[in-house]
C-alpha cells in the first residue's frame, strides 16, 4: 500500500507567527500523516520555534539547512507527524498549522503543508520520515535527491530569491512572495529527485530539504502509539 497525498495548503508571513488553515479532501483517510516544509530568510540566524496542529500538538523537525552564501541566507526545514488520532480527518472540518519564529524573517517565511495517508504510524518520527537530505547553492537549478523505495513517497521543497519553475517531481505548491518557495512529491524504487529552475536577475541563493515517507506497516505500529497515548493520559 503506497503513501498517497490527501490535500495541500500553503501560506507566507513577514512576521513571527503564521496560522495556515488546512482543509482535508472530503474523503475518509486511514493512517494519516503530515509533512510541512518551511523556508525563510535568515540573515540574522532566525529559527523556527514551533510548528503545531491547532496550536496544541507539536510536529517534529526532521532536518534543516541554511545557505550562508550571501543575499538573504535562506533556510529550509521540514517537519513531520504520523499519529492519525491527532490529525483531524475530513469529518472534523478544517484545522490549523501554527508556526512561531524566533524573530521576523528577512523578506518572508513561506510554508507548505502536505496531508498524507497510508503512512506508517509511529510516535517516533524518524521511524516514518526517512533519509533526510538537503542542498544549498547559488546556481540556477534547485535540486535534491532522496533515497527511497517502492511504496514510499518523497516530500520536500525549498526556497530561493528568484522565481521557481518545477522540472522534476509533482509540484504541490509554489509561493511567489518576498522569498519564493515551492514543494513537490516524487516516487522511485531506490531514489527520487525534486528539481526547480530559478529565474534570472542575480544569484538565487537557494536551500532545499526532503524526506521519504514510509508506508503503513501491516498490523500497524501499535506499541509506539500505545506508549505515546499513555504518556498523554499521564500528562507527561
Amino acid at each position: 500500500m503506497a503513501v498517497e497525498q490527501d490535500s495541500v495548503s500553503s501560506g507566507s508571513t513577514t512576521g513571527t507567527t503564521l496560522s495556515i488553515t488546512h482543509t482535508p479532501s472530503g474523503t475518509a483517510r486511514s493512517d494519516r500523516g503530515l509533512c510541512v516544509v518551511l523556508t525563510w530568510g535568515s540573515t540574522s540566524s532566525q529559527t523556527i520555534t514551533s510548528v503545531k496542529i491547532n496550536d496544541t500538538t507539536d510536529l517534529v523537525s526532521l532536518g534543516s539547512v541554511r545557505n550562508t552564501g550571501g543575499g538573504d541566507n535562506p533556510s529550509s526545514e521540514v517537519f513531520g507527524y504520523a499519529i492519525e488520532a491527532d490529525i483531524p480527518d475530513y469529518d472534523g472540518g478544517t484545522f490549523t498549522i501554527d508556526i512561531v519564529l524566533s524573530a521576523s524573517p528577512d523578506e518572508s517565511c513561506d510554508v507548505g503543508v502536505l496531508a498524507l495517508y497510508n503512512v506508517n504510524q509511529d510516535a517516533t518520527p524518524s521511524n516514518t520520515f526517512l533519509n533526510f537530505n538537503s542542498a544549498v547553492s547559488d546556481d540556477g537549478t534547485m535540486t535534491v535527491t532522496i533515497t527511497t523505495t517502492t511504496g514510499e513517497l518523497v516530500c520536500g521543497g525549498g526556497g530561493s530569491r528568484r522565481a521557481l519553475t518545477s522540472t522534476v517531481g509533482s509540484e504541490q505548491w509554489n509561493i511567489n512572495a518576498a522569498l519564493d518557495q515551492a514543494g513537490a512529491t516524487n516516487t522511485g524504487s531506490s531514489s527520487a529527485t525534486i528539481t526547480w529552475t530559478t529565474g534570472g536577475g542575480g544569484p538565487p541563493h537557494w536551500a532545499i530539504v526532503g524526506v521519504s515517507v514510509k508506508t503503513v506497516v501491516a498490523g500497524g505500529s501499535i506499541a509506539p502509539l500505545a506508549a505515546h497515548h499513555m504518556k498523554q493520559m499521564a500528562g507527561t
